[in-house]
């Protein structure tokens, strides 16, 4: 018996009765773990096997959103000839629940006793209700048998919630690759405060790299943090850490900032700009250097004083134009 294959082995004996033995084969994404309960039906291991599947066959194997689905079907203890309507379906209980998905009214080729379904391949099976534990029902005519509990294909626990891809690999350890026109090939979301999606690359390249159509490498993130790309950055400009909105400031004044931001102020992008209230708007008169012996000449204001609690800002004594400051900093980890 194929290693992939799971047995559960039933023995009905009531006379008349309808026997299916099945099994669900495990070149999917999932695999069923057959339970039954004492009633006319029977499940256990088909004599057909699953063929050998190599590391690299798993590696860039493209699991497939079907279940195969083998049996063989006796009737009064001889085997089945011809067609037999089956209905397929899933539910999220072992009894009652809700139905997840369904695939009624397949007309079944049944040899010999033996048949093949793969489940999925008339009615597309939903990739989003594989988040939960899933039971499947099947009906041979009118016949309901027991539903069997569907549990995950070896190489798909990798993919489950809270599972680690781990690997000694030269190009990547996972590569996920969206081939239509519009969508994305990843997309994480954290609703707690823990990260939706984690890299960790202990060689010299990116723990996270994109690429373009074209092969080369778009976007990269660095195990330090470090992020490289080619195009331009899409969205909002990053916030500063400190902001200290439009602010008076007479002539001759020295304004005090307290931003209480820390660390080493070398570390700090500052930015100041001015307001007149009267013809300019926003303006940078003066804005710049600390000239020791023209300080009370020109226009404008200038920052004298930084350090990483605050900063000073002082308005030349004839200035006319900078009746309002405004300072902003952006500050980087030391």
């Amino acid at each position: 018996m194929d290693k992939n294959t799971i047995t559960l082995p039933l023995r009905i004996t009531k006379k008349g009765a309808l026997i299916l033995v099945c099994s669900i084969l495990t070149i999917a994404s999932l695999v069923a773990s057959t339970t039954v309960g004492a009633n006319t039906l029977q499940d256990t291991a088909s004599d057909q096997s699953v063929g050998e599947v190599s590391s690299e066959d798993l590696t860039l194997a493209q699991v497939s959103p079907v279940i195969s689905y083998q049996g063989r079907l006796l009737r009064d203890e001889a085997p089945v000839d011809g067609v037999e309507i089956m209905t397929f379906e899933l539910y999220d209980d072992q009894y009652g629940g809700v139905r997840c998905w369904n695939e009624p009214g397949v007309a079944v080729n049944v040899t010999n006793g033996l048949f093949t379904h793969a489940l999925g391949s008339i009615v597309p099976l939903p990739g989003q209700i594989f988040d939960r534990q899933l039971w499947l029902q099947i009906i041979v005519g009118s016949v309901y048998l027991p539903r069997q509990k569907l549990m995950a294909a070896p190489y798909a626990f990798s993919l489950v919630p809270g599972a680690q891809v781990a690997g000694a690999q030269s190009t990547s350890v996972l590569t996920v690759e969206n081939t239509a026109t519009s969508g994305t090939a990843i997309s994480a979301v954290s609703s707690g405060s823990g990260p939706a999606l984690k890299a960790t690359n202990n060689a010299g390249g990116p723990a996270i790299a994109a690429y373009g159509l074209g092969g080369a490498s778009k976007f990269e993130v660095s195990n330090n943090g470090d992020i490289t790309y080619q195009g331009k950055l899409v969205g909002d400009f990053p916030a500063p850490a400190y902001d200290s909105g439009w602010r008076d400031i007479n002539r001759d004044e020295h304004l005090y900032f307290y931003h209480w931001l820390g660390g080493d102020e070398n570390n700090y992008l500052v930015d100041l700009i001015f307001y007149d209230k009267a013809d300019h708007g926003i303006n940078i008169h003066g804005l710049g250097a600390f000239r020791r012996f023209q300080e009370e000449k020109g226009s404008g204001a200038f920052w004298r004083i930084l350090d990483n609690q605050k900063i000073v800002v002082k308005r030349k004594k004839d200035d006319d134009f900078a009746d309002q400051v405004r300072v902003r900093i952006w500050k980087w980890d030391d």
